[in-house]
């Protein structure tokens, strides 16, 4: 009986060093990350189906093209994790995305005598994301693992500016555009002090965020007679932004 008792005793004492032995959770970690976002779907599109060029050819579309290019992304982020394996995360996303410029004026030069129209931009887009939601995470080693993560927000969009010269100097102005979307990531973690109850490491993010943005409203300013109209009229844009970068964190 006291064998039994002394073995029970030792493989608690085991047990018990064993989960001292384990790193605590981190509770709580932020970072910041700095890359490239990619357009795509509409956004990324050079169409001439969808305004900003669309009127010339056929009807009004409520519906644009984006032309905007290869551009910076990013962002910062503070979760939570409520065991080693789930969390969530509270993101702000950025990107600035210029213009398609070259593309746009090889398409309306096609409407005007040589020479005689151009198109102007100073411009680039702004993009603001706002994404709550869960994360899961997969240790590989103690140094490295792989966090997925599933996020809904809102997503603010400042258009461009446009300046169309041809038979008149037209601006084409956009309100600010807004819609509901998310984003599906995941990211690489590497940590460099994973011992230390001040955690630093590096990752490397992947993520993709789509939205269908409206805009309440649109300007149009002409030069010569100087007219300006504006049109209640919601225009749609559907975004969709490839984006990949890297960034440190802490976590405690």
């Amino acid at each position: 009986m006291r064998k039994i008792i002394l073995l029970v005793f030792l493989l608690a004492v085991t047990f018990c060093k064993a989960q001292d032995d384990k790193p605590a959770i981190k509770r709580f970690s932020f970072g910041f990350n700095l890359g490239s976002g990619y357009p795509l779907r509409d956004y990324g599109s050079i169409g001439t189906s969808k305004l900003p060029i669309s009127s010339f050819t056929r009807q009004d579309t409520n519906a644009l093209s984006g032309y905007a290019k290869q551009g910076i992304h990013y962002g910062g982020f503070i979760a939570f994790e409520f065991t080693r394996r789930i969390g969530i995360t509270l993101s702000i996303e950025g990107d600035e995305n210029d213009f398609d410029l070259n593309a746009f004026n090889s398409q309306y030069f096609n409407y005007f005598p040589p020479g005689t129209a151009s198109a102007f931009t100073a411009e680039p887009y702004y993009i603001t994301e706002f994404f709550l939601g869960p994360h899961v995470n997969f240790p590989i080693s103690q140094y490295c693992s792989i966090q997925c993560s599933a996020m809904a927000g809102i997503i603010s969009v400042t258009n461009p500016s446009l300046e169309y010269n041809g038979r008149d100097t037209v601006i084409a102005e956009y309100s600010q555009g807004t819609g509901y979307g998310y984003r599906i990531g995941a990211n690489i973690k590497y940590e460099v002090t994973p011992d230390n109850n001040l955690v630093f490491g590096f990752h490397l993010d992947l993520g993709y965020t789509s939205a269908d943005i409206t805009y309440s409203s649109y300007s149009l300013t002409y030069s010569t007679p100087f007219n300006s109209f504006n049109y209640n009229i919601p225009k749609t844009m559907a975004l969709g932004i490839l984006q990949v970068s890297v960034g440190a964190h802490l976590a405690f």
